[in-house]
């Protein structure tokens, strides 16, 4: 178990994580397991060389500590790596997950905050939520978070649809939560949709995209 303190800045507080409970356990869990020295490590009979802000990744190892379903582990995994808040090197045995901007914000020395003013950071940052005028003069958030499989599968249950949440995640990040030509905006919305297709003879939530799948595999460990 890793050692010593991590840094996080207060800018957290206007972040996407901070808004999502289960992602910003994930992500603070990410920080905690990031080394702080250059080592190695031996996996299976593997030796592993870190980095700063390295760590191996086994999503059930992961679920286990986090105490959330290991498909919902992967999913905010994920999501993170969509943040440019961590990078991902998968094999066929493990993962290496390294922290974006590690030395930037947990380094032993002070870093200027102004060298920071007009990057894309991670902690500092931690892809803030956009903003926009609405019609009432206040801003609103157009930022869309994708939801995970827990999410869908209790909002359908909610409905009673019958709908199968991993089928509508797998299609839908296939897709880039896309919806034609734009962004998904609401996904509730879209599992609405989803479920008059089904009743009007629809198949297409019951496919899993086999990529998406092996890809997912990769995480275990």
């Amino acid at each position: 178990m890793q050692q010593g303190w991590i840094k996080i800045h207060r800018k957290i507080l206007d972040s996407t994580v901070f808004d999502n409970p289960k992602m910003l356990k994930t992500w603070i869990w990410c920080l905690c397991k990031a080394s702080h020295t250059e080592h190695d490590v031996t996996v299976g009979k593997q030796m592993v060389h870190l980095n700063p802000g390295q760590f191996i990744f086994g999503r059930l190892k992961a679920a286990d500590v986090l105490q959330m379903n290991d498909r919902t582990v992967y999913d905010y995994i994920k999501l993170l790596e969509k943040l440019n808040m961590i990078s991902i090197n998968s094999n066929n045995k493990f993962s290496v997950i390294t922290i974006e901007n590690w030395a930037l914000y947990q380094g032993d020395e002070c870093v200027n905050q102004h060298q920071t003013t007009n990057k894309t950071t991670n902690q500092s940052t931690i892809k803030n939520h956009t903003y926009k005028k609405g019609n009432n003069g206040e801003n609103e958030k157009k930022i869309f978070i994708p939801p995970s499989v827990e999410e869908v599968r209790a909002y359908c249950f909610e409905r009673g649809n019958g709908i199968d949440a991993e089928s509508f995640v797998s299609f839908y990040e296939s897709k880039g939560w896309m919806v034609g030509k734009n962004k998904m905006k609401d996904w509730k919305a879209a599992i609405r949709t989803w479920e008059r297709n089904t009743k009007q003879g629809g198949s297409r939530g019951n496919a899993i995209n086999t990529e998406q799948r092996a890809e997912y595999e990769k995480f275990s460990l």
